[in-house]
């Protein structure tokens, strides 16, 4: 949806605003005002809808809505990202930016978000700064991206600063600051430290598990994985399509057909088994934990419209020895309209060159 018809949706329920002055109140406008406003904020992708944003806010001002605090950092986060810095820092500057209530964070936190999802990571941290000069102070939606800017900047010596002013107001066993910490801290391969955090955190949710799990795996910590997933099922947190893709990956490497067996009949029951993805997952584990059988009872299960799927199970022939079976399946691939890719030709080349078949090297 572009953001001219996202407007569309929105004057109605912004024309209303008019008769606010007038002591009439909508509570239908100040319960979708927010989502409508956030539909147009990622409607606004790039510099050419620049002057639609302007119509946008004029709108807005018109009616009365502009200077309510979620409304102006709705305003200020569409600017950045339709590129206008210059009517971004206009709008930014005639705000109260002191402190002065718990919504004087808000054009902070969006500005500071902008300039990461943009990739500006020095600017954003540039407005963190600036915003400690104004005697505003951070909140959970600040870190994270702060967090994610030092990331990218390869700073860890900023990601450690940032933990400490965390903790100093409490905030860093907040499950949103300390998820970001623990990606963090992965990234340098810093399991101990991100495990540590991991555990002081009291509210454990599936994104937080998913972290952890992910960056046990990513460091080879494959007992870990299996241990967390154990832990996690005990804290009565149900995996999602992350956790199962994570597990399964680590099952396939170390041959867990046990473990993978049991995660099926759980993605089963979850109504998770054939969601893109998983079902790669699974069709990897079973080739590559040498159940190559239950891999191909699976494939004649599900819709085949995926080249990853298809590739799964063309290296699952080569590694099984079924050669002849995989040029087979490629054929089969290319007359469901599938199209090959890179993986597709670099996994058949065993193949052809065994049998020397011209007419697929062509």
């Amino acid at each position: 949806m572009n953001i001219s018809s996202a407007a569309k949706r929105l004057a109605p329920a912004i024309v209303p605003y008019k008769s606010l002055s007038m002591g009439h109140s909508s509570p239908f406008i100040e319960e979708s005002l927010p989502r409508l406003l956030t539909l147009l904020s990622r409607s606004c992708s790039d510099s050419t809808l620049l002057r639609q944003v302007k119509q946008v806010h004029a709108f807005l001002i018109v009616n009365r809505i502009s200077g309510e605090s979620y409304t102006a950092a709705k305003i200020l986060g569409m600017y950045a990202i339709s590129g206008s810095f210059s009517d971004c820092g206009k709008m930014f500057y005639r705000l109260d930016l002191h402190r002065s209530s718990s919504s004087s964070i808000r054009p902070w936190n969006s500005i500071i978000s902008s300039f990461v999802r943009m990739g500006l990571s020095n600017q954003a941290l540039s407005f963190y700064f600036k915003m400690l000069c104004y005697g505003v102070s951070p909140d959970v939606s600040t870190f994270p991206c702060l967090i994610k800017s030092c990331v990218a900047l390869k700073n860890l010596r900023g990601i450690e600063f940032l933990r400490d002013k965390a903790s100093s107001l409490g905030m860093d066993c907040n499950e949103f600051v300390a998820s970001s910490l623990i990606n963090a801290y992965l990234e340098y391969g810093k399991i101990d430290a991100a495990s540590h955090l991991f555990h002081r955190v009291s509210k454990k949710d599936c994104v937080i598990w998913n972290v952890m799990l992910n960056g046990y795996a990513k460091c080879g910590a494959f007992d870990s994985v299996v241990k967390g997933l154990s832990a996690m099922r005990m804290d009565e947190i149900s995996p999602n399509a992350v956790t199962f893709n994570c597990v399964l990956s680590v099952c396939a490497s170390m041959s867990l057909i046990d473990l993978g067996a049991q995660l099926h009949g759980l993605a089963v029951v979850s109504g998770l088994e054939f969601e893109g993805s998983i079902k790669n997952s699974l069709l990897s584990m079973y080739s590559k934990s040498g159940s190559f059988d239950d891999a191909c009872k699976l494939f004649r299960m599900m819709s085949r419209g995926d080249t990853v799927t298809w590739n799964c199970m063309i290296s699952g022939y080569v590694q099984s020895g079924l050669m002849e079976e995989s040029l087979v399946c490629f054929s089969e691939m290319i007359s469901s309209g599938v199209s090959p890719d890179a993986i597709t030709f670099s996994s058949l080349l065993p193949s052809v060159s065994r049998f020397e078949r011209l007419e697929y090297c062509r």
